[in-house]
């Protein structure tokens, strides 16, 4: 890959440091790849995996208390849109029925 043909100049005298390549090297570049360049199905689902089981190991958690605290507000929030949206409903519809009687 490009990394691989990078080489890492040493400060001293500018030579080429190639441990400092090898270590930089990505593991899935030793992965042999398809015709068309992709890594085959079972490699990408396997880093997959992997890559979620390490994202999920740096998810923060809320607390229980928060999660309920939460909740509790998305319910009061629910339910106070519901009653507005019933009472506007109620209204117009009175409006509308009001109208249609006048002949």
């Amino acid at each position: 890959m490009a990394e691989e043909t990078k080489k890492a100049v040493s400060a001293d005298a500018g030579k080429t440091d190639e441990k400092a390549v090898k270590k930089g090297a990505d593991k899935k570049a030793d992965v042999k790849k398809s015709k068309k360049g992709k890594l085959p199905l079972g490699t990408r689902i396997k880093n997959f995996f992997k890559d979620y089981k390490s994202e999920m190991k740096k998810v923060t958690w809320a607390s229980r208390k928060d999660v309920m605290k939460n909740s509790a507000v998305v319910l009061v929030v629910t339910v106070v849109t519901g009653v507005v949206v019933g009472l506007l409903d109620l209204g117009l519809s009175e409006i509308v029925r009001l109208l249609g009687s006048i002949n």
